[in-house]
């Protein structure tokens, strides 16, 4: 048996603790980052600034007739959002799913929020 007190032992256990909290707390971090990295809304936004996202976006645009989707009005394409019609907090699996995709005033997407249609 080892000659070590039971001071000794309370302080190597919490210095042990200190040093599993700070671990848990930069493990936390680490996959908040990644979390949001590879979040259903990032994957969205990296698409929609894509070469393909602004190809698919002139598209649905001229398909549209060049109006807003949800109040018909005519619409500017640099003013316009992409909306989801299905909502990424509530959908997250049809982010990237273009017949849930569509042209509006960003007006028109805001009011709606997380509403679906």
């Amino acid at each position: 048996m080892s000659d070590i007190s039971t001071e000794e032992l309370v302080i190597e256990i919490l210095r042990f603790r200190k040093n599993a909290a700070k671990l848990q707390f930069s493990i936390a971090l680490t996959v908040d980052k990644i979390e949001r990295k590879y979040s259903p809304r990032a994957e969205f936004d990296n698409w929609r600034n894509s070469d393909d996202g602004q190809k698919w976006r002139i598209k649905q645009y001229n398909l549209q007739n060049q109006c807003c989707a949800e109040c018909k009005k005519p619409l500017e394409l640099k003013d316009s959002h992409i909306d989801h019609i299905k909502p990424i907090a509530k959908y997250p699996q049809l982010n990237l799913d273009l017949i849930n995709l569509r042209i509006t005033h960003p007006s028109c997407n805001l009011s709606r929020s997380r509403k679906d249609i």
